[in-house]
């Protein structure tokens, strides 16, 4: 059954990687910052930064079983990491870590959508796709 996710799988696990590596930068530059006294020490951004790592390191391990929970679970982180609403208001976002897209300034609001995570989540539903697929061919049979 891995053998079809094989690529896609790797490719997941590529992003995940790659947003652990930019959270794990953001924190230590955020403790630096603080050190230098440059600014204050945000601690829910830490704290939130933290349980995004501790979920990347959770999602990597479980990929390799690739179950419909692990998948809908990446679905989803991937999914509140696509877009970021930004204005002097309203700042609506999780884009911790990997980040690579376009803004668009409408305004004083800025959106900004996050190909990388567009990318995963193609990635993903095509593997959540197949595997229902898999699963009916099963019950069927």
């Amino acid at each position: 059954m891995l053998q079809p996710f094989n690529k896609s799988t790797k490719a997941i696990i590529f992003f995940l990687v790659f947003n652990f590596l930019a959270t794990a930068l953001s924190i230590y530059l955020e403790f630096s910052n603080y050190i230098n006294n440059s600014q204050t020490l945000s601690y829910s951004q830490v704290i939130f930064s933290i349980f995004i790592l501790w979920l990347c390191i959770y999602l990597m391990l479980q990929l390799r079983r690739v179950n419909m929970k692990i998948l809908n679970l990446c679905f989803w982180f991937c999914l509140l990491q696509t877009v970021t609403i930004k204005n002097d208001i309203f700042t609506s976002s999780l884009n911790y870590g990997a980040k690579v897209g376009a803004a668009f300034e409408i305004g004083n609001t800025v959106i900004t959508i996050n190909f990388l995570a567009l990318l995963a989540l193609f990635l993903i539903r095509k593997m959540i796709h197949t595997l229902k697929n898999e699963n009916e061919h099963h019950l069927e049979t």
